[in-house]
């Protein structure tokens, strides 16, 4: 496997209906492939993955998409390589190249970057453990310099460094800041009710999701609850964490505001529940230790699982379709499907990014799900584990 037969496959898998069509084509091409070849494609994957992270192409993405957070970029990122060799090398050098490009998606893949994986579990029945060696990507040290870095994503900034984009895709005028009161019957929502989570692991740190404090008398203690399915590529990581191995994987997580960074307070370390597992959304639920002061406002599970017709509100800053300032997001109840709930959410074209993990609250603000999946499209759905699961998994807690 070299930079030329990586690219291959990427045109290869590459479809017109969309990236996450080419990353599920590209898993089945890697399936066909020996063990060696599928770890050295996932190096290769991340060899880019990792030389894109670059300061102003994430400002790029921060234009297209009005806002991007840590997680948003890696999925931007996802999206850009799944473009193949020619859009991505052009944004390396000019990301601002990226107004030529038709963008009939949004540009966010989170499945590209666990699709080695995937197809190495697949194909070899058994979880990947990571590519055995690291490769570089030749002439890379001839790219041109980051001329952003370190700098602050302000609208005269964008303006100057990405012109095209900016004129494509720029609002000229300040989002109109709505307050959640206009929507009908949502809930007091309190700052520190939802949060951006970074996890200080035992391989380090990353951010990915949201997480929320609730308030837990069975067990006699408050916890920070999130998706268990972040701990594995669709958080950034080689492989998935088992639920059973989390009392010894995260250390502490830092916890910020969604809406403006700032800090909110801290949870403890990450605790074991029995069976959790990403690969069962309806067992996708992870849970942290709460200090004894930790200042947060605390959530209470709903008694029951919401109905059809009931309205329920995530809570959460989302990536599009709404001003990112925007702490509630009114949907409803249509179904429950495969033991999950499904919800319909009034905003069209509603873009849920960075929001795994985020709790749906009942007009009394009481906790009724945990979104643990979103089906983009002209109406927005959101897959949920509800009260009841939330609760019979969190009593499965030891130690």
């Amino acid at each position: 496997m070299d930079r030329t037969r990586f690219w291959n496959l990427i045109d290869a898998a590459r479809s017109d209906a969309g990236t996450r069509r080419t990353a599920a084509a590209l898993v089945d091409l890697l399936a066909d492939l020996p063990a060696d070849d599928i770890a050295a494609f996932d190096a290769w994957y991340w060899a880019h993955q990792g030389a894109a992270r670059r300061r102003e192409l994430w400002a790029a993405a921060y234009t297209i998409m009005g806002g991007c957070s840590d997680d948003g970029f890696d999925y931007f990122r996802g999206w850009l390589i799944g473009q193949g060799e020619r859009v991505y090398m052009a944004a390396i050098h000019d990301p601002d190249s990226l107004a030529d490009h038709p963008l009939k998606e949004h540009p966010s893949c989170e499945a590209m970057l666990g699709a080695a994986a995937v197809a190495y579990k697949r194909s070899q029945g058994r979880e990947f453990e990571g590519p055995t060696h690291r490769v570089e990507i030749e002439g890379q040290s001839t790219w041109p310099a980051d001329r952003l870095k370190g700098a602050t994503f302000t609208r005269e900034l964008l303006r100057e460094h990405l012109p095209r984009l900016y004129a494509r895709f720029g609002d000229e005028e300040e989002p109109e800041q709505e307050d959640d009161a206009d929507d009908p019957g949502a809930p007091l929502f309190k700052r520190g009710a939802v949060n951006k989570p970074e996890f200080v692991t035992a391989i380090g740190p990353f951010t990915a999701g949201s997480a929320f404090p609730l308030a837990f008398p069975e067990l006699g203690r408050d916890l920070l609850v999130s998706c268990q399915h972040l701990f594995g590529p669709a958080g950034g990581l080689s492989k998935d964490v088992p639920g059973e191995f989390m009392d010894r994987f995260v250390e502490s997580v830092k916890l910020t505001d969604p809406f403006d960074g700032a800090p909110t307070g801290v949870a403890g370390r990450s605790l074991a529940i029995a069976g959790a597992t990403g690969d069962d959304p309806t067992l996708d639920l992870c849970a942290f230790a709460l200090p004894a002061r930790h200042g947060l406002p605390l959530l209470r599970l709903a008694a029951r699982n919401p109905i059809p017709g009931d309205v329920v509100f995530l809570a959460g800053s989302v990536r599009a379709g709404a001003p990112r300032t925007k702490r509630l997001h009114r949907a409803v109840k249509v179904a429950d499907d495969r033991g999950l709930g499904v919800v319909a959410f009034d905003r069209p074209n509603l873009v849920l990014g960075g929001t795994s993990g985020a709790p749906l609250l009942s007009g009394q603000g009481e906790v009724v799900g945990l979104l643990v999946r979103a089906i983009p499209g002209a109406t927005t759905y959101g897959m949920l584990l509800q009260a009841e699961q939330i609760r019979e998994l969190l009593r499965t807690i030891t130690g």
